[in-house]
């Protein structure tokens, strides 16, 4: 193989590796964003006061 055509494999190589990690990354930011971002679940303070007479 000649080192011209081994450089262009590697290239395109390099661009689809820096895709996927551009994928994976946002998929990563989309899960940080589920798991730790704002609930839309509130605690009532009745549903509080509720738990706090049960013991």
């Amino acid at each position: 193989m000649d080192k011209d055509k081994r450089i262009e494999e590697l290239e395109k190589e390099n661009q689809q590796l820096h895709k996927k990690i551009e994928e994976l990354s946002e998929t990563i930011k989309l899960l940080n964003a589920r798991i730790f971002g704002k609930k839309t679940e509130k605690l009532d303070k009745n549903q509080l006061s509720f738990f706090q007479r049960l013991n």
